[in-house]
């Protein structure tokens, strides 16, 4: 299992059975392969003992079958050929407020508060999620008083007029048909 947002490395190992004691069945060439023609694997790395994939290159929420070809460069007939299952999941969501999580401002002056640097790493124009939802909850003594919706909120000045500790939360969501994906 890895991330969309993440690179990727698989690596193979070869054992020679007992039997081949001719070293020049040793000598292997390597072909890392899929049978999904929507995935090109880097040229270079296919060509060895530890493929790279690079990040955002495989799709969230599905499996890629990945084979290794292992081959004897003298021997060609003496070949292996073997693959893993990769299964990409969802990362977490990042909450992020501008301004930090303790404020004092006075019940005269407007408010603004920035959640615009939260993010999905999985998001991507050519992946399955979309961009960022933004719910704001206001609290009062333990109690919500108001909501909003957006990454920027301006809260008016005299809007609330107790004097006191309010508590502003930020909740960011994301629809992937009827996957919810979320962060507070």
């Amino acid at each position: 299992r890895s991330f969309y947002n993440r690179r990727l490395y698989l690596t193979t190992e070869v054992y020679h059975a007992e039997c081949i004691t001719d070293d020049s069945y040793k000598k292997l060439e390597f072909l890392w392969y899929t049978l999904d023609d929507t995935i090109e694997l880097d040229p270079v790395s296919k060509k060895t003992t530890k493929l790279f994939i690079p990040p955002k290159t495989l799709k969230t929420n599905k499996q890629y079958r990945i084979y290794v070809k292992a081959k004897s460069t003298i021997h060609p007939e003496y070949t292996a050929t073997g693959y893993t299952d990769v299964v990409i999941i969802p990362d977490k969501l990042y909450t992020r407020i501008l301004g930090g999580n303790n404020r004092k401002t006075p019940l005269s002056r407007e408010l603004v508060l920035d959640g615009s640097y939260s993010y999905d790493p999985d998001y991507n124009s050519n992946n399955i999620y979309s961009p960022l939802n933004y719910l704001w909850s206001i609290y009062y003594d333990n109690k919500m008083i108001s909501e909003y919706n957006g990454d920027i909120i301006t809260i008016p000045g005299n809007e609330y007029t107790i004097n006191g500790t309010y508590t502003c939360c930020l909740n960011i969501y994301v629809y992937s048909g009827s996957i919810l994906r979320q962060d507070s």
